[in-house]
C-alpha cells in the first residue's frame, strides 16, 4: 500500500511539510528518487532530526559520489540501487576489479557507481561505430548494437526490443546499503556473485 506519493521540483531543499506528513503516517519504507545530489542529502539530514522507524531507499539518488561523501556515517543504513551498476567495494571478476582499481588510482577517489554504465555505454557505442566502419552511419551503428552483444567488463550486454538496457549478468540491477560511511553491495539481480559477507544492517535510527 502506498500511503503517500509526492512529486517535487528539482532544487527542493526544504522538506519540512513532507516530513510532517511522513512522521504522522510512519511508513515502513520511504522511496526517494531524484537524479541529483543536494535533494537527497538535505532530505536525509532533515529526516534524521526526528526519524521514524522507516527504511529509507534513495534509489538512483544514492549513486552520485557526493551523496555518501557528504553524509558520511549519517547515511549508515540508507539503501539505494543502480540499474546496470557495478558491485562495490569488490567487483565480481578480475576485469571489473582492475577497472575499479585503475579508476581509483587515476582520480584519487572511489567510483561514483553511475560511472560504470556511462563508461560501458560509451564503449559499446565505440565498438559498434568501429564495426560499422562509419560512426555517422547511424543505421549501421544501431543495427550492430541491436544484433551483436557487447562484451562488457562483467559479461555480455544486449539491448531489448525497445532499445532498453534490461537487467542481465553484464549489467545487473545492483542494490546497495551505506555501511560505515561507504556503499556496500547487498545483492544484484541477476546474481553475479554471492555477496555472503555483506548483510543488511538495521538502520541506526530504527529502534
Amino acid at each position: 500500500e502506498v500511503a503517500l506519493h509526492e512529486i517535487v521540483p528539482y532544487g527542493t531543499n526544504e522538506w519540512g511539510p513532507i516530513l510532517t506528513k511522513v512522521r504522522r503516517i510512519k511508513p515502513a519504507v520511504i522511496h526517494f528518487e531524484i537524479a541529483a545530489s543536494q535533494e537527497p542529502i538535505t532530505f536525509v539530514r532533515q529526516f534524521l532530526k526526528k526519524p521514524t522507524n522507516t527504511i529509507i531507499s534513495l534509489g538512483w539518488s544514492i549513486t552520485p559520489l557526493e551523496v555518501v561523501e557528504t553524509l558520511g556515517k549519517k547515511a549508515n543504513g540508507v539503501l539505494g540501487d543502480m540499474p546496470a551498476g557495478v558491485p562495490v567495494p569488490m567487483a565480481p571478476n578480475a576485469d571489473a576489479q582492475a577497472w575499479l582499481d585503475k579508476y581509483k588510482k587515476r582520480y584519487k577517489h572511489d567510483l561514483g557507481v553511475g560511472s560504470f554504465v556511462t563508461y560501458t555505454s560509451f564503449m559499446a557505442w565505440a565498438e559498434a561505430a568501429k564495426a560499422s566502419g562509419d560512426a555517422y552511419d547511424f543505421k549501421a551503428v544501431n543495427k550492430h548494437l541491436k544484433t551483436v552483444a557487447y562484451k562488457g567488463l562483467m559479461g555480455d550486454i544486449s539491448w531489448g526490443e525497445n532499445n532498453t538496457l534490461h537487467s542481465q549478468p553484464g549489467a545487473p540491477m545492483t542494490h546497495y546499503q551505506v555501511q560505515n560511511g561507504e556503499l556496500i553491495t547487498l545483492f544484484t539481480d541477476p546474481s553475479v556473485t554471492p555477496y555472503k559477507n555483506y548483510k543488511f544492517i538495521t538502520p541506526p535510527w530504527i529502534k
